[in-house]
């Protein structure tokens, strides 16, 4: 696109030109021709880069649908004793499954407030296949409030029916996901890159490890209203568990797409492959998984 501006940006100077040494030219062309430079130039300039900063505006409404498919596989290994006690249970050594998912939640944002901070409510609106086995119940709103500076600040829930320490914890482990969504504010040109890491805490057998995401971006392609990131991730595992051996590694790629007028983050899709081994002194657990996953937000005022 540069090297297109750049040709049209040339053709039109020495059009100019020509006109202003030609006595024969109409002086009528020239504002014309004045006004289409003018307009090529600020184009190729307002393409040239991009301020990428994904937050929540106020009095916004964002629907957000999220797909993702997991193929896992799952298979125990150990000595003889091991082996024979999980085949007494009825356990089986290796063990498939598919699981699909699908969440769909809106986000609706109020009016800016004096102190510039903004009301936020979140509705879970539907939860299907394995999803329905989170530990958050449809038709649950969540209440809070955010600021065009950072992600949201959530405070309390409706009633899920589960007692008041359930959704205590509830609400902390929203607020945690937020906290790690948040991405600092930059200004990027086409080719330019940035790297996000984001651990999660995972609880095995009353201990935590975290699994840490390293995602890097590099911006592919620009245009009035978005900005297309190409996605490569990698997975690794953080533990010093001492009672079991704990690894993981994995790859992953896909794309990000950036709504430039509403400043926030549409489209997420990627394709990630990760194998985890936890090995303990008789037996070892080994965990490959393969999944597909998509999401999508609509934003309306």
């Amino acid at each position: 696109c540069r090297r297109l501006y750049r040709a049209v940006l040339i053709l039109l100077s020495r059009a100019y030109i020509d006109s202003m040494l030609c006595h024969s030219v109409c002086s009528a062309q020239l504002p014309l021709l004045f006004v289409l430079f003018v307009a090529f130039s600020s184009l190729g300039q307002a393409q040239s880069k991009v301020y990428f900063y994904h937050h929540f505006q106020p009095e916004r409404k964002y629907e957000l649908v999220q797909k993702s498919i997991s193929s896992n596989g799952l298979s125990y290994k150990g000595d003889p004793s091991f082996v024979s006690m999980m085949e007494a249970s009825g356990v089986d050594l290796y063990q498939e499954a598919v699981d699909t998912t699908l969440v769909a939640m809106e986000v609706v944002t109020g009016e800016m407030e004096s102190d510039m901070a903004f009301p936020l409510e979140i509705y879970l609106v539907r939860s299907e296949g394995s999803a329905q086995g989170m530990q958050w119940p449809e038709g649950v709103r969540v209440f809070g409030s955010t600021t065009l500076l950072g992600m949201p600040r959530l405070d309390s829930l409706s009633d899920t029916g589960n007692g008041e320490e359930y959704e205590e914890a509830l609400l902390t482990t929203m607020q945690s996901l937020f906290g790690q969504l948040k991405f600092p504010k930059r200004e990027l040109t086409l080719g330019d890159t940035f790297t996000d890491v984001m651990p999660l805490d995972i609880p095995v057998a009353g201990f935590t490890m975290q699994l840490i995401t390293k995602s890097h971006y590099t911006l592919v392609d620009l245009t009035e209203k978005l900005a297309t990131f190409d996605l490569v991730q990698s997975f690794t595992l953080d533990s010093d568990v001492p009672e079991f051996k704990a690894s993981a590694s994995g790859l992953g790629t896909g794309e990000l797409i950036y709504d430039i007028s509403n400043e926030f983050i549409t489209t997420q899709a990627s394709n990630m492959e990760m194998k985890m081994a936890l090995e303990f002194e008789a037996f070892s657990i080994h965990l490959n998984q393969a999944m597909q996953f998509v999401q999508n937000v609509n934003i309306t005022r």
